[in-house]
């Protein structure tokens, strides 16, 4: 997850290489730079 502030808010999701990702419609978002696929489901997010 992605947070910032203080308190803390999360504001969005990042890759295993440390890219944020973008979600489309269906949930999904792909590393620009591993190309891995990640989802989002049920409020979090794992790699597919």
């Amino acid at each position: 997850a992605l947070v910032i502030g203080n308190p803390a808010r999360q504001m969005g999701w990042m890759s295993e290489f440390g890219h944020r990702l973008t979600f489309n419609e269906e949930g999904i978002a792909v590393c620009p730079e591993s190309g891995e696929k990640y989802i989002l489901k049920n409020g979090g997010v794992r790699k597919v």
